[in-house]
């Protein structure tokens, strides 16, 4: 125990940590350890400082082996916002699946999409778009004219192409081995830390609850997210193939027709 920065001895009496406090002002600081384990729903122990108290700080620091779920606690927070996410990401599927000639079904966009929140939006955007192209490449593409417009179309697909592979393999990357980006925000909060004000406290400190497991989880997710990626590029890259080949890989300028002018008639004789 700390008061205004100097070491104190602990004294308790029944149950009741009791402290010296001097005017007009102290700062008490207290540190404890608990011989129990972060479960899957934690709340910090219960505190109470025996006086009401404003503008109440609680602050949660978790180890960086846990995925947070979900977090609960004072109005003023953080919270996660993954979820709110991944309604947008479903709803986005849907309307994905309902695009003529969508190269995916309604399953393929909403698992795509999941493992897309681990990247910018730009990126992800850039991998739809490239599926969408594919696809109307396949329909629509044999019909473009001129020949440059033609040529400049299968260019422009396999540049989207490369790009939108480095934009997966960078989902798959940050997937195995960066930390889940939940969207944590609110009050200051950050993955690392999680912090809470309640405006008035009768006594006892607010006991927020964050649900969480074990990161190991979110590796495996992700190990499975991964798997399907690589059985489903292949389908992919084979149908955009065949899709990129229709009409023709390239088209070669035509050539010049030149018409030379008819020789004069002779005159009559």
């Amino acid at each position: 125990m700390w008061v205004n920065g100097q070491a104190q001895p602990v004294r308790l009496e029944g149950g009741r940590l009791l402290v010296t406090l001097t005017p007009p002002m102290s700062r008490v600081a207290v540190r404890w350890l608990e011989p129990r384990a972060i479960s899957s729903a934690f709340r910090p122990s219960a505190v109470d400082v025996g006086a009401a108290g404003a503008n109440v700080d609680v602050v949660i620091s978790l180890p960086s082996d846990r995925w947070v779920l979900w977090l609960a606690g004072p109005t003023f927070g953080p919270a996660v916002l993954f979820w709110s996410v991944l309604l947008v990401v479903a709803l986005v599927a849907v309307a994905l699946a309902r695009v003529p000639h969508s190269p995916l079904r309604l399953g393929a966009w909403l698992l795509l999409g999941i493992g897309l929140t681990q990247v910018s939006v730009p990126s992800a955007g850039l991998v739809v778009l490239w599926l969408l192209a594919l696809g109307w490449r396949g329909a629509f593409g044999a019909r473009v004219r001129p020949w440059w417009a033609f040529d400049l179309m299968q260019l422009a697909l396999v540049v989207m192409t490369g790009f939108a592979l480095l934009a997966l393999f960078e989902a798959v990357r940050r997937g195995l081995l960066g930390q889940p980006d939940m969207q944590i925000a609110g009050n200051g909060s950050s993955l690392e830390s999680l912090r809470w004000t309640a405006d008035r406290i009768p006594g006892a400190l607010p006991r927020p609850l964050v649900f969480s497991v074990p990161l190991l989880l979110y590796r495996l997710a992700m190990l499975a997210w991964a798997l399907w990626l690589a059985t489903a590029l292949l389908t992919w890259v084979r149908a955009g193939w065949q899709a990129l080949g229709t009409g023709g890989l390239w088209r070669r300028r035509p050539p010049q027709v030149v018409t030379s002018p008819a020789p004069p008639s002779a005159p009559p004789g």
